[in-house]
Formats: structure tokens, C-alpha cells, sequence
């Protein structure tokens, strides 16, 4: 059952892949032409690094919903996989960002005040 409901994904992996691979190379080309700046900024080589990250993992789960022939659960297993590696890839990306700052906890935590809170950043006006 599970090959018939990927064929109706397979043009919109296929739509992904193409729209990630050529984000990926214009995301070169747009460091390769501001390289002094980035270089010298160590925000926007993390921010850079984050957004290569993203393209590089669009693109590689538009392959892997292509590929033929994979069981659900290889496929589930692979998806689940990848989303980790790049969630810790960002994560650790996210912590080497200089001049960021975060709250351990907010005060008088209310959600529409703290949103979100796994960051720690606040909505202004809420304290």
C-alpha cells in the first residue's frame, strides 16, 4: 500500500529537490560574493551555515520520498534519522551564535508570553 501513496508525493519530492538544490547553489553563490563580510562576522557564518543545513535537508528528504522501492518502515527509520541529524546539526549550529542571549526561564511564565519557550526569547510587553 505504501508504493502507491508515495507515487502521489513523487512529483512533489521531485518539485522540493529541485527547488532546494538550486536554492543551495544560489545560497553559495550569495556567500561566495560576500565572503569578506561573512568571514569577518561570525553571526552570519552561523547564520549561513543553519541556512545550508535546511536547504541541504529539503533536499535530501525529497530524494530519499523518491527513491523506489523502500519499505515504509526503512523509509520511516531514514526520515526519523536524517530530521535528528540535522536538528542536532542546527542546535549546535544555534549555540555557537555569538551575541545571543537567552533566559534560563521566564518570569511569571504565561505560553503567549513565552512564546517559544524552548528559546528563552520573551514577547515584548510580557514580564
Amino acid at each position: 500500500m505504501l508504493p502507491e501513496l508515495l507515487k502521489e508525493w513523487e512529483n512533489f519530492a521531485v518539485i522540493t529537490g529541485s527547488a532546494a538544490g538550486a536554492l543551495t547553489g544560489l545560497l553559495f553563490v550569495a556567500v561566495s560574493l560576500n565572503r569578506d563580510r561573512i568571514v569577518g562576522h561570525a553571526g552570519l557564518r552561523a547564520e549561513a551555515a543553519q541556512t545550508l543545513v535546511l536547504f541541504i535537508l529539503a533536499l535530501l528528504l525529497a530524494v530519499l520520498l523518491a527513491i523506489p522501492g523502500m519499505s515504509a518502515t526503512t523509509l520511516g527509520v531514514v526520515l526519523v534519522a536524517v530530521s535528528g541529524a540535522a536538528g542536532l546539526t542546527l542546535t549546535i549550529l544555534d549555540r555557537n551564535q555569538p551575541g545571543r542571549t537567552r533566559t534560563t526561564a521566564c518570569t511569571g511564565w504565561r505560553p503567549r508570553c513565552c512564546w517559544p519557550w524552548a528559546a528563552g526569547w520573551s514577547t515584548p510587553g510580557c514580564s
